[in-house]
């Protein structure tokens, strides 16, 4: 019995083997599949790739663009017309980003032609021929209509730059610029250019400085910008502060009252003549409207000016914080704390007087014959002569001593 249940033992061994056995076979048989599978594709994928054709390594030239000559308009080398220098520029940027080659461009040079260009490039010996080149024609075009001062007289040109009234900081900014740009001469190389080109708007930056107006021109300089753009960020900020401080000091500025001239009785207009004629604004009560010089009350049809508001004179008694206001006399009635002008005391003067704008004022008096209303150049006495006798000692000539008494009004 033993030998027995030791073999079915044995036997249920051996069945679980056999179905690990057979899992294992089920899983190799997926894989091998799979991998068949796989084997396939990447023939297929082999022979898709040989059927393409073989890429070329080197690169392919760039595609040609001619219908960017429309940007180019026609040159006729009149007055009118721009510089050679900016016509043949304008070809070749136009060329190089069109890839166009040195023939399209000499082609295009010679078919934008016009006028007295196009008769100098086809009377032209080497020029007109077809195998001309494009370095050729700038050459002979340059030679021909190009200004041999124009370098010159655009420096100039931005050195007199100056801002106009009604023009803002950056629209002066932008024509210093553009001025700038054309006054910036061409080197031979790129080194040479890109130096010159550093000049220029190094010239361009000074005579912006120096154009500005008034005060922002002074502060700007003062801190010496080292570009375009830092200069006209200051300026902008300079001129904004200013006009914020011109609109507070309208804002803080005193308003004096105003009183319109005292109007008494039915002859209102009477009265203002009289007052007018009192301060030497006309002739007292008299026509205004034509040269009759009738009296207004003889002459209704008169034309008589219109009353002008006037300010309040300022108080004789007012006094000051500082004591050189407060020494000033008045000459007209000798007293101190105010002037003459804003006087309204009679004057202290007993004298003959004058009527003028600033009222009753006392005449001149001439020194000689002690009258009034003329001086002593102009007195109709005429000048006194002193006797004059030879000095004692031989040397010359003095005046008499018994001539001082003979001078009228000095002391004796």
């Amino acid at each position: 019995m033993a030998e027995v249940e030791l073999l079915k033992a044995q036997l249920a061994a051996l069945k679980v083997q056999l179905e690990e056995a057979a899992v294992a076979n089920r899983a190799y048989a997926e894989r091998l599949a799979g991998a068949e599978a796989e084997g396939v594709l990447l023939d297929r994928t082999l022979n898709a790739l040989r059927r393409i054709p073989e890429v070329d390594p080197t690169p392919r030239p760039p595609r040609r663009d001619l219908g960017l000559q429309t940007l180019i308009k026609a040159w006729g080398g009149g007055p009118q017309d721009i510089p050679v220098e900016e016509y043949l520029g304008r070809i070749r940027t136009v060329g190089r980003t069109g890839n166009w080659t040195p023939e399209d461009h000499a082609n295009i040079c010679r078919l934008k032609l016009t006028g007295a260009a196009a008769a100098f490039l086809e009377g032209h010996a080497t020029l007109s021929r077809e195998d001309a080149t494009f370095e050729d024609q700038v050459a002979g075009l340059t030679a021909r209509f190009s200004d041999p001062h124009m370098w010159e007289v655009r420096e100039e040109e931005l050195r007199s730059c100056s801002q106009k009234s009604n023009e803002s900081i950056q629209e002066y900014a932008d024509r210093v610029t553009r001025i700038g740009k054309k006054a910036t001469r061409p080197g031979e190389n790129e080194a040479e250019t890109a130096w010159l080109r550093r000049e220029g708007e190094k010239q361009t930056l000074r005579a912006f400085v120096r154009g500005l107006q008034g005060k922002v021109a002074s502060t700007v300089a003062l801190e010496e910008p080292r570009d375009m753009a830092t200069a006209l960020t200051r300026a902008l900020s300079i001129d904004h502060t200013l006009k914020t401080l011109r609109v507070k000091e309208k804002e803080t500025k005193r308003v004096y009252t105003v009183e319109e001239p005292e109007k008494a009785g039915e002859d209102e207009e009477g009265v203002y003549l009289a007052n007018q004629a009192t301060k030497g604004m006309g002739r007292p009560g008299r026509c205004f409207g034509c040269p009759c010089h009738q009296p207004t009350s003889n002459h209704p049809t008169s034309r008589v000016p219109p009353i002008p508001p006037r300010r309040n004179p300022p108080s004789p008694l007012r006094t000051s914080q500082n004591p050189r206001e407060e020494t000033r006399r008045c000459f007209r009635c000798d007293q101190e704390g105010h002037m003459a002008r804003s006087c309204v005391n009679p004057p202290s003067f007993q004298g003959p007087t004058s009527s003028g704008p600033l009222g009753q004022r006392p005449l001149v008096q001439c020194f000689r014959c002690d009258g009034f209303g003329h001086l002593a150049r102009y007195c109709p006495a005429g000048p006194q002569r002193l006797p004059i006798e030879a000095s004692p000692n031989g040397n010359g000539t003095r005046i008499a001593p018994n001539a001082y008494p003979a001078i009228q009004g000095a002391p004796q």
